[in-house]
């Protein structure tokens, strides 16, 4: 009989330079104990920060893509947005997202 199984995990984007539309993504994965039969990770909550005060808000996101299970692990890209119509973005030492692991597992 299988079980469902979650983990919660903190990504931190500390020291991710942001792309030219003001994104950070980092690529992470878990190891669960035992054969995964189906994965997802879903997304809990995010912060995306400026590095100074003065700025109007233009666009923010969160997203997580290319969730793959492969045996007993799961992986994925976590990506943030943030940036401004003056063309300043995402401060990463500030940025986290917390992301949750589902795994059904032998």
């Amino acid at each position: 009989m299988s079980e469902i199984d979650f983990y919660s995990f903190t990504v931190d984007f500390d020291g991710v330079s942001p792309s030219g539309s003001g994104e950070i993504t980092k690529s992470i994965s878990h190891k669960f104990p035992t054969q995964i039969l189906k994965g997802n990770v879903a997304l809990q909550s995010w912060e995306v920060n400026y590095d100074s005060h003065n700025h109007e808000f233009y666009a923010a996101a969160a997203k997580i893509e290319n969730v793959f299970t492969s045996e007993d692990t799961i992986s994925c890209d976590v990506t943030l947005r943030l940036h401004n119509n003056m063309n300043d973005y995402i401060q990463s030492g500030t940025a986290y997202a917390r992301v949750l692991y589902i795994a059904e597992r032998e």
